[in-house]
């Protein structure tokens, strides 16, 4: 059966965020198993002319920090995000993703637990936070070299970097401040949460930035429109919106505030 193709558009066609990388790299390596990855690397990068080896640096350094770090290490949770079917299938004792750990758990943490998930995975993210700043900087610095022809590839790039460093500031920004408020300062606790806002606004800003770039005309990728699946809307609306990153921040400003979980009705579904 054949559904309604009109205005569809495929995801990954390119200029977004980096994805179409991915499906790059893996169509060419299940083509030839027996290449190189880093040939692979090479062929995007020789797009960046005499900055392509600087490029291919990055993009490797990149490749084995993110398997170290959100595979190996286990950190995609503070990265991805949850809608309310994703809730609805925890409850029902439907894992479809490894989930992060709730804001009100740590908020029932001993002080020992406490101290292990400072020094463990939020010392990972404030790591994390780090290294991709650190990507960010070395890009920054062949802007110079970067042909006029990849710099649209170039601001991808640089915005994917941007986007990851925030997104882990975020997250820590946030279980901060529950783990500051467990530990009875409340002041810092309230402090970190306007870190988080402020984190969001600088979100924004290179959301709106890399939108002006896409492949197609926007609202091809955000309109809301009833179609064959349960997301009524483009797939990069909540990207767009940051709903995601709005919903996680209603949870730790309810344990914050209010000591407990957040309700379902305190949030956003993120499903509109």
């Amino acid at each position: 059966m054949l559904f309604n193709l009109v205005n569809n558009v495929p995801q990954r066609p390119g200029m977004e965020w980096g994805f179409w990388m991915n499906d790059y790299l893996v169509s060419r390596q299940l083509a030839n198993p027996s290449r190189n990855f880093a040939d692979a690397l090479s062929d995007i990068s020789s797009a960046f002319g005499r900055a392509s080896g600087d490029v291919q640096e990055i993009l490797s350094d990149l490749t084995d920090y993110q398997r170290r770090m959100l595979i190996d290490a286990n950190m995609v949770p503070y990265f991805s995000a949850e809608d309310i079917y994703d809730d609805l299938g925890d409850l029902a004792g439907i894992i479809t993703a490894h989930p992060r750990i709730p804001f009100e758990t740590v908020n029932d943490y001993s002080e020992l637990q406490l101290n292990d998930f400072v020094s463990g995975d939020l010392a990972r993210l404030r790591e994390m936070k780090a290294h991709y700043e650190s990507l960010q900087g070395r890009l920054v610095s062949m802007a110079g070299l970067v042909p006029a022809s990849a710099t649209r590839f170039y601001l991808e790039l640089l915005n994917c970097l941007k986007i990851n460093s925030l997104r882990a500031a975020h997250s820590l920004d946030l279980y901060e401040a529950v783990v500051l408020n467990k530990r009875g300062d409340a002041d810092s606790a309230k402090a970190s949460l306007l870190s988080a806002e402020l984190t969001r606004k600088a979100a924004l800003a290179v959301v709106l930035s890399q939108e002006t770039r896409y492949r197609y005309d926007l609202n091809r990728y955000i309109h809301q429109e009833i179609n064959e699946t349960v997301y009524p809307f483009g797939y990069l609306r909540q990207a767009h919106t940051l709903c995601f990153w709005e919903r996680q921040a209603r949870q730790a400003e309810s344990v914050v505030d209010k000591g407990r979980a957040a309700s379902f009705s305190d949030l956003p579904t993120c499903i509109e």
